[in-house]
């Protein structure tokens, strides 16, 4: 059965939110988010840049995840706020939309 477009933006801002919840002292650029997530088995499908685009872009916005641009030039990294863990460990969003 294949997921509709909507279920796969929940399930992939899920995947993402739960993988950088589980480095919350770390950071990513994209590119290395989205080959992480391909080899971690968090996701039944090979998600797309743009997808992923969204995704920070919409987790960002919620407050979920921070973002900052590289010291050295405008690549931005990727981390989970604290308020993103603290969703993430009470349970208060979906994970299996």
């Amino acid at each position: 059965m294949s997921l509709s477009e909507q279920q796969r933006r929940e399930c992939l801002r899920y995947a993402v939110l739960q993988w950088l919840v589980h480095r919350p002292s770390l950071s990513f650029d994209a590119a290395v988010i989205l080959e992480r997530l391909g080899k971690t088995g968090l996701l039944d499908f090979t998600a797309e840049v743009d997808e992923l685009a969204a995704a920070l872009a919409f987790l960002t916005d919620a407050g979920l995840i921070a973002s900052k641009p590289h010291g050295l030039g405008a690549t931005l990294f990727f981390q989970a706020t604290s308020a993103g863990v603290l969703a993430h460990e009470r349970g208060t969003l979906a994970s299996n939309p």
